[in-house]
């Protein structure tokens, strides 16, 4: 069970890179969209700056679409190093009760109390059981993060149509402001 929690956890925090690894290159991305069209507006091309401007917006959408799976990837990820770290605690004090129920049931039988050693079993087979029974608690924690991830990732229509009317806002705010500093800045 714990075995499965670390396997678990590294399957997690690979997601949760790859997700951060995405939304920065979509970011770089934005920025490079921007740096051309500026170089565009420089040589008085209108037309090509206006699309890379508009790739430079839609490489920002997709990169803020990034910040909800990635938010919920992170709270995944603490999820999981909390279970790992409550199993791992498990596992020392079943370890350390298994030890003390070795001693015990040696003693026991030194003694001659066999009585006292089946009890000592008992509880190490219930502690076995309860092990067992976190263990699938994690793995239904996790299905439940999964599918949680899923919901996080759907989107309807209005809110595409929504951010595609924000997106030629900002392209013509983008655009309006690219050409507003050119004029600004001194000529070369």
């Amino acid at each position: 069970d714990l075995a499965q929690a670390r396997a678990a956890l590294v399957q997690a925090l690979g997601a949760e890179k790859q997700l951060e690894a995405r939304r920065l290159s979509l970011q770089s991305e934005a920025e490079d969209w921007e740096e051309r069209a500026t170089r565009m507006l420089k040589t008085a091309k209108e037309d090509l700056a206006r699309g890379a401007v508009d790739k430079a917006v839609q490489a920002r959408a997709m990169a803020q679409q990034q910040e909800k799976p990635l938010a919920a990837a992170h709270r995944a990820v603490e999820r999981l190093r909390g279970q790992q770290a409550r199993l791992q605690q498990e596992w020392e004090s079943a370890r350390q009760r298994c030890s003390q129920i070795s001693s015990n049931q040696a003693a026991a039988e030194a003694l001659g109390a066999a009585g006292q050693g089946s009890d000592h079993y008992s509880c190490a087979m219930e502690r076995s059981a309860r092990l067992d029974r976190l263990g699938e608690k994690a793995a239904r924690f996790e299905a439940v993060a999964d599918a949680s991830a899923e919901l996080l990732d759907e989107s309807d229509s209005l809110d595409r149509e929504l951010r595609e009317a924000d997106r030629g806002a900002e392209v013509e705010e983008t655009l309006a402001r690219l050409k507003a500093s050119l004029a600004a800045a001194p000529a070369a």
